[in-house]
Parts: structure tokens; sequence; C-alpha cells
């Protein structure tokens, strides 16, 4: 099964989002459904029975405490004058650290991450030509701040893609502390 470790954006932030999605509604635009809003931690691929077993073992093992999480600053993958992915960066030392930590603990399996961590939250995917229409948009609200939250879990959630867009479900939920311990 299709897996990644993430944290879930909260329900009032998630409105938030769907309310600046709006904007980005152009017809070579696949907008990420608000309840799939999240910031990947880390991408895990095709995991079997026994592999999903001790990644369940291995994330339990991770001690963090919470943190806030600021989501500010539009952007965009490979680059902004050619969109591919739109997305909102996600500014917290300590996501990063989580992040290395998670990773961290799922090396003994093989599991390691396959490029840089770049934290931020997709709203949306291009396909095919940018219409100037878009750039624009994008270059007004390229210092657009959705808000901030506190992150009081992470996630193992699996991954089903359909010809509508993926379905995700919850396999483990990891709390965070009040401390590290």
């Amino acid at each position: 099964m299709r897996c990644f470790v993430a944290i879930d954006l909260p329900e009032e932030l998630q409105a938030k989002a769907k309310n600046f999605q709006r904007l980005l509604a152009f017809p070579n635009v696949k907008l990420v459904r608000p309840e799939n809003l999240h910031l990947t931690l880390l991408f895990l691929g095709e995991l079997d029975e026994a592999k999903l077993r001790a990644v369940k073992l291995a994330l339990a093992g991770v001690s963090f405490p919470k943190f806030e999480i600021f989501i500010k600053g539009l952007s965009c993958f490979p680059s902004f004058s050619s969109p591919r992915v739109i997305y909102l960066s996600c500014h917290s030392k300590l996501l990063s650290e989580l992040a290395s930590e998670v990773e961290r603990k799922l090396l003994p399996l093989g599991i390691r991450r396959d490029k840089p961590f770049v934290a931020h939250l997709t709203l949306a995917r291009v396909k095919g030509k940018t219409s100037e229409r878009l750039f624009k948009v994008l270059e007004e609200h390229r210092n657009m701040e959705l808000g901030n939250f506190v992150a009081t879990e992470f996630k193992l959630k699996r991954s089903v893609l359909t010809p509508s867009g993926p379905i995700y479900s919850d396999l483990l939920v990891i709390k965070l502390g009040d401390k590290r311990n």
C-alpha cells in the first residue's frame, strides 16, 4: 500500500485555503481537496504488510514536542516562472527537525528521503501551459499568509489513487508531547 507521514491541516485553515483556492480555479489547474491538505514529513512509497508493521513500530517510538507552524508565502515547484505545483511555505524550525527525526527512525528499514525536505502545503497542480491570468494571481498573492497552528500530532497515512484524486486514510496517529522526552 502507498503510504506517507504527514501533519494534517486543521479545519479552520482548510476553510481559508479553500477560499484562496477559488482564485486558482483555471481549466488546467487541479486543486487539492481541502480535507486532503497536509504537510508531508516523508513519502514512504509502497509498503507490504511486514514493512508496514515495522514502520508503525518505528514511528510509535518518535518522541517530540508540540510546536507552532506558520503558513506564509506562495510559491511553485519547479519554479515560479514554470509552475507545476502551487504551494504555501510552512515555517517552523521544529518542523524540519520532526521530519529528520521521522526519517532517522525509518532509516534502519531502508526508508530515506529521495530529495531535500521542503516544508510546504500543496494547494494545486498545474497541467500544461500556464495562463497570464494564473501568473497574475500567483504574483499578487506571493506574500499571502494562511495563518498558523500548533501541531499536536502527526500521522502515518495511506493513499489510494483514483481518477477523481487520491483518497487518504489514517493508519496511525502519533501524539506530540508538551516537551521533549
